[in-house]
């Protein structure tokens, strides 16, 4: 895969999650008979700041990830160094 094309999906993933939130909330806004433009764009910049800041978290402990020391894994660490 082609860095310029993986970049598209990166951008057109961050799209559709940002655009499936809007969404979400305002049907949820309308439902509560809360939903103003101000009131959606709190709640969807909120919501998709908290997401990016505790995604890795929620990851790490999906995936039970540590830090790959280099006495550990040498040939890792020299793989990446030569990038």
């Amino acid at each position: 895969m082609s860095l310029s094309r993986l970049r598209f999906t990166m951008i057109g993933t961050l799209l559709l999650i940002i655009g499936f939130s809007t969404l979400v909330f305002t049907v949820v806004l309308s439902f509560l008979g809360l939903l103003n433009i101000i009131s959606l764009l709190i709640f969807v910049v909120g919501f998709n700041l908290l997401q990016w800041l505790i995604a890795p978290y929620i990851i790490g402990a999906l995936y039970d990830v540590k830090e790959a020391n280099e006495s550990e894994v040498p040939k890792l660490h020299s793989m990446i160094g030569d990038i």
